[in-house]
């Protein structure tokens, strides 16, 4: 077993073999359903939750949409809710990026 960093203050052991997913998988996956129908949640509880910026959230959240695991435990409507919420966060983050200042 090796620990894998998902963020700066957040790792999970990923166990050789195993197909399950790692606690911090599931509670990513907890947090992303408990918040996509307000828009994906605040980005400083993004922060505090794991460490990471949202831009990396959502990017990583759209990997994570596209494992087995989750693919077997949500349905079809709420994945694509769920995607739109994340394009949607990481458009918004690339105009905050690009937007001339004011």
């Amino acid at each position: 077993m090796s620990p894998v960093q998902i963020g700066p203050r957040c790792f999970a052991i990923r166990i050789p073999g195993d197909t399950s997913p790692t606690l911090s998988s599931a509670r990513w996956s907890n947090f992303v359903r408990r918040w996509h129908l307000y828009g994906g949640g605040p980005a400083a509880q993004i922060f505090v939750e794991f460490g990471i910026s949202e831009s990396e959230f959502f990017t990583r959240t759209l990997q994570l949409l596209g494992s087995d695991y989750i693919a077997s435990r949500i349905d079809a409507g709420t994945m694509g809710r769920l995607r739109d919420v994340c394009e949607l966060r990481l458009n918004d983050a690339a105009d905050h990026i690009m937007a001339p200042p004011s």
